[in-house]
């Protein structure tokens, strides 16, 4: 719990990701059902298309989301050699 209400990045992102999680599983659990029922492609083939859809969106979340971190905390490193201070 801690992560989450941290006020670094690493909550921001953790709390992020929980809802893009949430809303997106949701969200891609029930296009399948719909092409399933639809008869676009049979159950095999939906939990195929589900799992990879999965991956295809979260991914690159977690991996844009640390990169833009890793930047916000260089540039903080870089101001606070500047003012005198020690980063950590």
């Amino acid at each position: 719990m801690a992560v989450f209400t941290s006020r670094r990045s690493g909550g921001g992102m953790a709390r992020w990701l929980l809802l893009a999680a949430i809303a997106g599983s949701f969200l891609l659990g029930w296009l399948t059902l719909v092409g399933q029922r639809v008869g676009v492609y049979n159950p095999e083939v939906g939990a195929a298309l589900l799992a990879i859809a999965n991956v295809c969106i979260f991914a690159p979340c977690c991996g844009g989301r640390q990169e833009r971190s890793l930047v916000r905390t260089r540039a903080s490193n870089g101001q606070r050699r500047r003012c005198g201070r020690k980063s950590r």
